[in-house]
């Protein structure tokens, strides 16, 4: 079931245009850590919230939304559907705060 919901989330990107372009390079590498850091999310504030936060340790920048996350000054980005679990995860975060606290 769980790829059915991963084909129907890659289809909708379709149907969003503010996802068509994307600002940085796609990297497998980064996708899988945000895969893999979105199981657990531990968010904090980074140095100038409105531009970046914390994500497990690691400054992403988020000024760029929904065209593009930059982790760490790398110039990559996880796909577009991990960037919309991350995006909601942040969301969820800002209006909830921290549920293991």
């Amino acid at each position: 079931m769980e790829w059915i919901k991963n084909f129907l989330a890659h289809l909708s990107m379709v149907f969003y245009p503010k996802y068509w372009l994307q600002n940085h390079t796609y990297s497998r590498e980064v996708d899988r850590w945000f895969i893999e850091s979105l199981k657990n999310p531990q968010f904090s504030k980074g140095l100038m919230p409105q531009y970046v936060v914390e994500l497990n340790g690691k400054i992403i920048w988020i000024a760029n939304r929904p065209y593009g996350l930059e982790v760490s000054g790398r110039d990559l980005r996880p796909s577009r559907l991990t960037m919309k679990k991350f995006y909601r995860a942040y969301d969820n975060w800002l209006m909830f705060g921290d549920k293991n606290a």
